[in-house]
């Protein structure tokens, strides 16, 4: 019965996740550029207290990101923090898919499967909803959409070996040995 209830749990996780996707996508293109200027300040007002935009390893991670894989196309802060929020918020989808998949499955292939698969088809949705609305629909975003899941997917999995390892490790010292 608990994992019929792990279930539950991680398909509500997976669909309030995919409607708050879906609730940022749909609004006004002013609302989201708002939005957005808002964070820019929270980590501005961060940055004057923490100083961590000067650190050499922020900086080899901002220049690898958006100089070398984005081709320097983001300039200022606020296209930075849209494109990262764009990466984040399909990481956690990717994690909350694969996730749903290993638990309705048990098998690594369908959670790697579930945890790519079903992020790029709500990526492409999100865009088609952006450009019904009159925002800009990317390609671009689609493919920063599908890396963030990929990466969640290759963190969830990890921590999965991680903890089996660690579970086969416990029960080995727990069983007698003859």
């Amino acid at each position: 019965m608990k994992l019929k209830h792990a279930i539950t749990l991680s398909s509500i996780m997976l669909l309030f996740w995919i409607g708050l996707i879906f609730y940022f996508s749909s609004q006004p293109s002013d609302q989201s550029n708002q939005q957005s200027f808002e964070v820019v300040t929270v980590y501005e007002r961060l940055n004057a207290v923490f100083d961590f935009s000067d650190s050499p390893f922020f900086n080899k991670i901002e220049a690898f990101v958006f100089e070398d894989l984005l081709e320097d196309t983001y300039k200022s802060t606020n296209s930075k923090v849209r494109k990262s929020a764009h990466f984040g918020i399909y990481f956690v989808l990717g994690i909350f898919s694969a996730l749903f998949g290993w638990l309705y499955a048990k098998k690594w292939l369908i959670a790697a499967l579930m945890g790519i698969c079903l992020p790029i088809t709500i990526a492409v949705l999100d865009e088609f909803n952006q450009g019904i609305i009159g925002r800009t629909s990317r390609l671009n975003d689609v493919i920063l959409d599908g890396s963030g899941a990929l990466m969640g997917v290759c963190v969830f999995l990890i921590s999965l070996a991680a903890l089996s390892g660690l579970r086969k490790q416990t029960l080995r010292k727990k069983v007698p040995h003859k």
